[in-house]
């Protein structure tokens, strides 16, 4: 991830051209500043959380959404599963999700709409 976040190159190049203190700074940037596929993920999940939460029918879901709500789970394993080791969703269970989700809001959404 590193090669691609500093520009595009692949791991050989950037082990030649970069040394182990570089490298260390690197380690300590990204525990004070992660970037990456999760981050953004991590972003598109806090502006759900709060389009949810702003539209949320409190006499239906009296909890929030919380942030985990609305976070992917394959990045949790390195071989395509879930959390709980599942097998990753199909787009029928993706759907089925989203109409729960969405079943707690004022404005739902009607099925095949």
């Amino acid at each position: 991830m590193l090669a691609l976040a500093i520009g595009g190159c692949t791991v050989a190049e950037l082990q030649q051209r970069m040394g182990s203190a570089e490298f260390a700074a690197w380690l300590a940037f990204y525990q004070v500043e992660p970037f990456g596929e999760l981050r953004g993920d991590m972003r598109a999940a806090m502006l759900a959380t709060l389009t949810a939460n702003a539209h949320r029918n409190a006499k239906k879901k009296r909890q929030p959404f919380e942030l985990t709500d609305f976070m992917f789970e394959f990045w949790k394993r390195g071989d395509g599963r879930g959390a709980k080791g599942e097998a990753p969703a199909t787009s029928r269970e993706m759907m089925s999700k989203f109409m729960a989700l969405t079943s707690n809001l004022e404005h739902t959404v009607a099925d095949g709409d």
